[in-house]
């Protein structure tokens, strides 16, 4: 699917990412599991024991590592959260100019999306409604304020890589 939002490629590539580290914990995970049935098993270790030599210092290196991973993705998810939804704004208009705004306001089974007119301000008579229809202007930023009328269900624009539960 194409990508028409400035922070697509982000959403994209991040997600490309975690998908990679997730396959590979996964296979390690399996893989450990694996080795444990197979060195721990009853016939090669008839009575239980409480040592384990080796065993301890490898599952907290590994441990580690598990930690590591989960930090840097915390870590790398909140920087791009933070660009995109606390300085997305300010940064955005300041990088590409002045936005087009549009007021999306969700009803039960209805979308309305609401675009000022000419004079690019809200409330006034020039200010007009299409239902159930995005429209916006090629190559120009815009910024979509999500309102409910009622109740909203789902908001997903996945050309812009937005998706509101």
């Amino acid at each position: 699917m194409p990508d028409i939002s400035t922070h697509g490629f982000w959403i994209d590539w991040s997600l490309g990412i975690i998908t990679v580290v997730t396959v590979l914990v996964a296979i390690l995970s399996f893989a450990l599991i694996a080795m444990a049935m197979v060195n721990f098993r009853q016939r090669k270790n008839p009575t239980a024991t409480r040592h384990m030599s080796g065993w301890i210092t490898r599952f907290i290196i590994l441990d580690i590592i598990m930690i590591i991973f989960d930090i840097v993705i915390s870590v790398y998810s909140t920087i791009g959260w933070t660009e995109i939804m606390v300085l997305g704004d300010e940064t955005l208009i300041r990088k590409h100019g002045e936005a087009v705004h549009v007021n999306v306001v969700a009803r039960q089974f209805f979308w309305a999306f609401n675009y000022p007119g000419a004079d690019a301000t809200f409330g006034t008579a020039d200010d007009f409604t299409l239902a159930n229809q995005l429209v916006v202007p090629e190559n120009k930023l815009v910024l979509l304020a999500l309102t409910a009328g009622d109740t909203i269900h789902s908001f997903a624009a996945p050309h812009l890589r937005i998706k509101y539960d």
